[in-house]
């Protein structure tokens, strides 16, 4: 048995050669399309962190402008924060 495929091979090593290349071809186009499907699972889990560009906003605390409020330890303050969007589209 072993002895008929090494006479096939010597006798006709075209279509030995295209065989080859056949499944050198399905191998790359089933890791393609099992990498797309694993992309795409990934992608539907995390769709809300999908990048939309710079945002701007402007932060208000007590009518001031700032990005921190420090409050000493043990002590109560109550404050307003006010946060506008400057960008051109509701967010």
């Amino acid at each position: 048995m072993k002895y008929i495929f090494r006479d096939y091979i010597k006798k006709d090593i075209s279509k030995l050669y295209i065989l080859g290349v056949a499944l050198i071809c399905l191998l790359l186009i089933g890791g393609y399309f099992s990498y797309a499907i694993f992309t795409v699972s990934k992608e539907k889990d995390n769709a809300i962190s999908i990048i939309t560009g710079n945002l701007t906003y402007e932060l208000l605390v007590d009518g001031t402008k700032s990005n921190t409020l420090s409050i000493p330890a043990n002590t109560t303050k109550e404050f307003t924060i006010t946060l506008n969007n400057l960008n051109n589209r509701t967010a």
